[in-house]
């Protein structure tokens, strides 16, 4: 479904990870609402 495979945010990553997911959740967030909203 989503182009990007993201491991699932976990409070227990250390930081870099940590910021890894959030910015690919973020990522998956926005793609998916601009193709929910274009298609």
């Amino acid at each position: 479904m989503f182009l990007k495979e993201n491991a699932p945010y976990s409070p227990f990553t250390s930081g870099n990870d940590k910021a890894q997911n959030i910015l690919g959740n973020l990522t998956i967030v926005a793609t998916s609402e601009r193709t929910y909203r274009e298609g």
